[in-house]
């Protein structure tokens, strides 16, 4: 019995997670992928999201501009973000192709500002994720503040931060949107899944998008499996080194 669990486990899909990332807060993706590494379980492929790169391979046009105050608006939509990976994290299963990953692997985004505390191996025991195109935490979310820790505009959206950390299904076609869609949509219509009906759009446990000040005392401490400081990392924070 023992032999046939570990054949098993040794058949489960291989991992590939792509951290969002920006050079303001490279210190952020480091810190995220270093608690992935020293969380897992089993070999894990880590991949920085950076928009350069999946520019120069033809993935990714949209045009920004960086405003007088230093914050980012994007040229098509008019609308202020705040990361560099704001549009680029619904490329990662196009990404993901043009890496030649394997078909069965999981693919993961993650904002940079998460800090992991479980093995992210053990997500594939809590839901069975091939009979969702795209699986999230399903935040009731809306920040109280207008400007985030890092001098950005906070903004209000339907279904906000449930991209900040998404579960992809590569065997599903509607596991993201469009390189075309990416590329022209609006921001509100990319992050609010306006490609996915919300029927298709799986649900993780709060404790893998665990939110301070938000998701307490909903989610017990023991049920912890990430920390997302969406308003800002205790980097950002006055006083913290």
């Amino acid at each position: 019995i023992s032999n046939m669990k570990k054949n098993l486990k040794q058949l489960r899909p291989h991992i590939n997670v792509f951290v969002g990332w920006d050079e303001r807060q490279d210190l952020a993706y480091k810190v995220c992928r270093e608690s992935l590494l020293q969380t897992t379980s089993r070999p894990l492929s880590i991949y920085p999201l950076k928009h350069r790169e999946l520019r120069d391979i033809g993935l990714f046009n949209r045009e920004w501009s960086i405003k007088a105050d230093g914050h980012t608006s994007d040229d098509g939509d008019g609308r202020p973000f705040s990361t560099n990976f704001a549009f680029t994290r619904f490329l990662v299963p196009q990404y993901s192709r043009y890496l030649g990953t394997k078909a069965n692997d999981i693919n993961i985004f993650t904002d940079s500002d998460f800090t992991f505390l479980r093995d992210i191996y053990s997500i594939l025991d809590e839901v069975d994720l091939t009979t969702k195109p795209v699986w999230c935490v399903k935040h009731d979310y809306k920040s109280p503040e207008v400007i985030k820790m890092d001098n950005q505009i906070q903004a209000n959206y339907n279904k906000k931060l449930w991209s900040s950390f998404m579960v992809f299904n590569m065997a599903d076609a509607l596991c993201g949107p469009s390189t075309h869609e990416v590329n022209t949509k609006s921001g509100s219509w990319l992050h609010g899944f306006g490609w996915l009906p919300d029927d298709k759009i799986g649900s993780l446990h709060e404790g893998w998008n665990y939110i301070p000040g938000h998701s307490d005392p909903r989610v017990p401490i023991k049920d912890i499996r990430a920390v997302h400081y969406t308003e800002g990392t205790p980097l950002m924070r006055p006083g913290c080194q």
